[in-house]
């Protein structure tokens, strides 16, 4: 529980710092900026299991869903009770890093990243982990992408909700900005108002502008 936590409380640190979305040129991001979430991270490296990146689909959308195939959320395991052993219906803190996650995921189907991998050959892993992996094979092609963690308005039916959530925010070169792309809910530049950051959030909290609507 406590390196949850920790990776949280890092997330929120990140969001706190890049917050600026406009293309207006004081906003956009600094070379360095892009340059550093080009990079992999401890948690993003795939290690010995990079060369499993290629031939992957090219767009977003086909990652997400190649990503999808890979992983199931806990709250869907319902959906594949009869293929889930239950001992792996929650498999998050066996899988901190992406190297480990595609490990096992070989170890599973020698196949690799396969779009036709079986619901039981997946791993059961959180929001955070469906992000790690898209952020992964992002980089991997050097697009610039973080995790970004807040509060998603579009999970499950009740709208006035706000659910816990991690997703990512992708550099888009062409339109100089950043876009949200939810890779566990397949989701690509969703709006700004189905998401807020736990940076907005919190800084709401401080100034006492928190409502409820």
């Amino acid at each position: 529980m406590k390196f949850w936590i920790m990776c949280f409380v890092a997330f929120a640190i990140s969001s706190c710092l890049f917050t600026c979305t406009s293309i207006d040129k004081e906003c956009l991001p600094s070379k360095q900026v892009l340059e550093l979430h080009s990079q992999y991270s401890s948690f993003t490296d795939p290690g010995l299991f990079e060369y499993l990146y290629t031939d992957l689909p090219s767009s977003i959308e086909g990652l997400c869903t190649l990503v999808k195939r890979q992983l199931i959320h806990p709250f869907e395991v319902t959906r594949f009770h009869d293929q889930i052993p239950v001992d792996r219906v929650y498999e998050n803190q066996e899988f901190p890093t992406v190297e480990e996650m595609l490990e096992e995921l070989l170890r599973r189907d020698p196949s690799g990243l396969t779009l036709e991998r079986k619901p039981g050959d997946r791993l059961v892993v959180a929001c955070v982990h469906h992000s790690m992996l898209l952020a992964s094979i992002l980089r991997h092609r050097g697009i610039p992408v973080r995790i970004r963690s807040g509060f998603a308005k579009y999970i499950g039916g009740d709208r006035s909700i706000r659910v816990s959530h991690a997703i990512c925010e992708v550099w888009d070169v062409d339109t100089k900005r950043w876009i949200l792309v939810d890779p566990d809910r397949q989701r690509v530049d969703l709006p700004r108002s189905e998401f807020e950051l736990a940076s907005s959030v919190w800084l709401k909290l401080r100034d006492g502008q928190l409502q409820e609507d």
